[in-house]
């Protein structure tokens, strides 16, 4: 069953709860993408800089990792193993 990119980015609202997301990632500047990422046991983060502007969101491994992904949302195509309608 698919999940709307809505209804996704609802549930990543609660900092505390974990989450799977996979996407497409992708690199305007340095022009480098296509891999598709994932993050099995994720969390949101706050970002040091206003993404929402440019419908991006920041995640990163629950636990230890200290690194941050940012994520266009309209490049996520998976959430809690549910494919991504808009």
């Amino acid at each position: 069953m698919a999940i709307s990119l809505i209804d996704a980015l609802a549930q990543t609202e609660d900092k505390t709860k974990a989450f799977q997301i996979k996407w497409i990632a992708f690199n305007k500047s340095k022009k480098t993408g296509g891999q598709i990422m994932e993050v099995t046991n994720a969390q949101r983060q706050g970002a040091k800089f206003n993404l929402s502007n440019n419908d991006m969101i920041v995640v990163k491994q629950k636990g230890n990792s200290n690194h941050e992904y940012p994520v266009h949302t309209h490049l996520i195509v998976e959430f809690n193993h549910q494919p991504i309608f808009i």
